[in-house]
């Protein structure tokens, strides 16, 4: 690794794109397209529900996702869907007791 610093993107063989975008996992082709409808998370942005994760309150946008509630993922109503980083979502998604204190914080 000639003249690259250790760590980054092209240490790695990594290439970063500005906004031209990477049209090879768009829609159908990407890894987390199921019906196409409209995305998820824009629900959250559009109503300025805060991006916090709902059980540790960590509030790094890096480390966010969005849960269904009801793990319907069809169903993309405000009310079922809430902030939570990948470890807590983790968390809910494995064990029972994650999931009865994550419902605690929305009763």
């Amino acid at each position: 690794m000639h003249g690259r610093a250790f760590g980054t993107p092209m240490a790695f063989g990594l290439i970063l794109r500005g906004n031209s975008g990477n049209s090879e996992f768009v829609g159908e082709r990407h890894v987390n397209y199921v019906t196409g409808r409209p995305a998820y998370r824009s629900v959250l942005v559009r109503h300025k529900i805060p991006k916090v994760c709902r059980l540790c309150r960590t509030a790094d946008a890096r480390v966010l996702a969005v849960h269904h509630i009801d793990e319907n993922r069809l169903n993309n109503q405000v009310k079922n869907l809430t902030w939570l980083c990948h470890n807590c979502h983790h968390l809910v998604h494995r064990y029972e007791h994650e999931k009865e204190r994550l419902m605690a914080t929305i009763v």
